[in-house]
């Protein structure tokens, strides 16, 4: 039985009698952090990994998504090379709390904060322990719409302390177990995305095809198509939507409020919908009044990052605002809203609107280069049929998808648990 203590700090609560509390910044050797160079030039033949805070997933960093190039690193003062080996924590945002150790060299942009433990502290420990306290950062977040956490705040996280051979010891026990939770985690996410994948190749199917597998097929004339029915006629987006549009392009920094008209960005369109179950942004009802507004039946395309994700305005999102989205009011005399956001979802769907795609270096999409997007456009009673089919097909995967992810949250939950229970020393090991 281990005799416990009140640690005196309420994200650890009690410790055990033997250990103490400390300040983090007393037990790492250096701490610091980059900057995001502003220009192409800086990224072109890039010769040094350059990591941002969506490189991090709680795991090992042996890639980036971007290199920084020689000319970055001899005008940007601020990218000081990280050795492999750190470790990095993300102080912005919905990512704030996400951790990687490094496996490489790198350098990292102006929200990742980094860290190497002095010989007080096992590196694997500090990562557990950093993990174990992301509730706490992420309660420590400051600012509207874009929160984040300081360096200071990291610096001066007090935390559970015991002898280096104590930590050693946790630090390996919690390596064995997060790994075999990982491994089911691993087999139960394999199994959602063959699901999703399934759902994707259903969607195809109905959307290029159609219901009757008998029905008499023609050359499409469009290779992504390939043959359609013989009823079926192949168009452009631009021809089917009666207008296309931007959302508000610009600066964010100082729009948000804590309460307002709901703000949608390109984060919460996904697969066809628009949900705020990650994060919600708000914006003064006379910004809106000034800035492109979204209303039922109109679909949203986004236009960097994830591009080419559709969601589908519902009657409950009227007069929101948007960022950095292309709007598209579609003449429903033509087609359907929802069949045409089946459609672009669908494989053939995606790839013919990424083919649109500009920028090398960040793709983007644009409202004046989609409207030749090809589009397969059956008669609007097949067009219902269709949907209905869908939409049937489509809540049954999604129930199984919803059951599967339950599984994995509790699974994600245990871990966070185990975790905090065996760092804090309130579990012996």
């Amino acid at each position: 039985m281990i005799k416990m203590k009140d640690s005196g700090v309420e994200w650890i609560g009690a410790i055990p009698d033997t250990w103490n509390t400390i300040k983090l910044y007393r037990l790492l050797d250096n701490i610091g952090s980059g900057t995001t160079p502003k220009g192409d030039q800086y990224y072109e033949n890039g010769v040094m990994p350059w990591l941002n805070t969506g490189d991090l997933t709680d795991g090992v960093i042996n890639k980036t998504n971007k290199m920084v190039s020689e000319l970055a690193l001899k005008e940007c003062s601020a990218l000081q090379i990280h050795k492999a080996g750190s470790i990095v924590i993300a102080m912005y945002g919905a990512t704030i709390g996400k951790l990687g150790i490094t496996t490489i060299d790198l350098v990292t942009n102006q929200a990742c904060c980094v860290m190497n433990p002095s010989k007080d502290l096992n590196k694997l420990y500090l990562f557990y322990l950093l993990a174990s306290a992301k509730d706490y950062f992420i309660l420590s977040s400051y600012g509207a719409g874009q929160p984040n956490i300081s360096q200071n705040t990291i610096k001066n996280l007090k935390v559970p302390y015991c002898t280096v051979k104590e930590q050693e010891k946790i630090a390996n026990y919690l390596d064995y177990k997060c790994k075999k939770i990982d491994e089911i985690i691993e087999k139960q996410q394999s199994v959602i995305e063959k699901l999703k994948e399934y759902k994707l190749s259903v969607i195809t199917e109905a959307v290029t095809n159609g219901l009757n597998p008998d029905v008499v097929m023609k050359d499409s004339g469009v290779k992504w198509i390939g043959k359609i029915p013989l009823n079926w006629n192949v168009t452009s987006l631009g021809a089917l939507s009666i207008s296309m549009r931007n959302g508000y392009v610009g600066p964010t920094r100082d729009i948000f409020y804590d309460e307002g008209i709901p703000y949608i960005q390109s984060l919460h369109v996904k697969d066809g919908t628009i949900s705020f179950e990650k994060e919600k942004y708000f914006v003064s009802e006379e910004w809106g009044e000034k800035h492109p507004k979204v209303y039922e039946g109109q679909l949203l395309i986004v236009q960097t990052g994830d591009i080419g994700q559709v969601g589908l305005v519902s009657k409950e999102m009227n007069g929101y605002n948007c960022h950095a989205l292309i709007i598209v009011t579609v003449n429903e005399e033509y087609i359907m809203p929802t069949f045409l956001s089946y459609y672009l979802r669908s494989h053939v769907g995606k790839e013919l609107l990424l083919d649109t795609k500009t920028g090398a270096l960040l793709p983007h999409l644009n409202s004046g280069k989609i409207k030749v997007t090809p589009i397969v456009c059956p008669s609007i009673e097949e067009q219902s049929e269709i949907v209905k089919f869908l939409n049937q097909k489509c809540w049954c995967v999604n129930e199984i998808i919803s059951k599967k992810e339950v599984i994995l949250g509790k699974l994600h939950d245990y871990k966070k648990s185990l975790i905090y229970e065996v760092v804090t020393g309130k579990k012996e090991v």
